[in-house]
């Protein structure tokens, strides 16, 4: 398995956007096969930001998400 973990800035007037921009790809991306997981968490102590949090089956997977329009 192979576990993807981050932050992503955004500025504090664009939070809403930025909430739904990343529900949306974590959305798209549980449907990609390989993807056991991702979800998108507000970074309470570290704002303006998103925690995001990625399981995969292996590899091969990683490279297909990285090709992927939303990356």
């Amino acid at each position: 398995m192979i576990i993807v973990h981050g932050f992503v800035s955004y500025r504090h007037a664009s939070r809403e956007r930025a909430g739904q921009l990343f529900h949306e790809i974590a959305r798209t991306a549980r449907l990609e096969p390989g993807c056991l997981r991702y979800d998108v968490f507000l970074a309470v102590t570290l704002e303006p930001s998103l925690f995001l949090l990625q399981e995969l089956d292996n590899l091969d997977a990683l490279s297909s998400h990285f090709r992927t329009e939303d990356m």
